[in-house]
């Protein structure tokens, strides 16, 4: 299916009316006009002023996930970001440099924190450390990339998961995942937030130092 591109044009930013209907514009076309008023009723009010809008403001707003992914799109694509690149996602914290993008088959982040680059050198070269030098890289290794840079970003549900793993820590993982996701259909929007926020602040450390 093609892509449907709006065309943003911020000339007429100056004039109050015009901001009003270039964001109803805007929201209209990727079909999300029922967010109109609670956009404009918390600042969003003009177009420009969305553009910079965070994960954790559409969490706060009662935005839908998926609502949430298709509006991410839209803003990475009206600053010129290509459909083929994966989404950035702004968490309000330290902004990833999306101008640099790793090499095909690495996995590194945008923002890889100052030590991320000298250990994948090392895993090219760790044949030349002595054995003891290795074993302790090793180790730090894995304890820095537990503690850091999680192999993937943490959703809500990873963080029900974990709440309810520490709750039951006899049970099965198959037994503790159906649990948890009994207790996730249960919840309201309001308590599946706790969890939203919970995961933005694990993100955190995906994508800061």
């Amino acid at each position: 299916m093609r892509y449907n591109y709006y065309n943003i044009n911020l000339s007429g930013e100056e004039d109050e009316s015009s901001r009003l209907q270039q964001l109803s514009d805007f929201l209209q076309h990727y079909k999300l006009s029922q967010y109109l008023h609670i956009f404009i009723s918390e600042g969003f009010d003009r177009l420009l002023s969305l553009l910079d809008i965070t994960e954790s403001d559409l969490i706060s707003l009662n935005v839908k996930r998926g609502h949430r992914r298709l509006l991410q799109r839209a803003i990475a694509t009206a600053r010129g970001v290509p459909l083929s690149t994966p989404i950035v996602i702004s968490y309000g914290y330290d902004e990833p440099d999306v101008s640099y993008m790793p090499k095909p088959g690495t996995t590194t982040t945008a923002t890889t924190t100052t030590a991320a680059a000298p250990k994948v050198a090392f895993l090219d070269d760790d044949i030349y450390l002595n054995e003891g030098d290795y074993a302790y890289y090793r180790r730090s290794l894995h304890r820095k990339r537990k503690q850091y840079v999680p192999s993937k970003p943490v959703t809500a549900f990873d963080e029900l998961i974990n709440e309810v793993q520490s709750q039951n820590s006899s049970m099965a993982l198959a037994d503790i995942t159906e649990l948890a996701y009994e207790k996730w259909n249960k919840f309201t929007g309001t308590e599946k937030e706790k969890y939203e926020r919970e995961a933005l602040h694990a993100n955190a450390d995906y994508v800061m130092d």
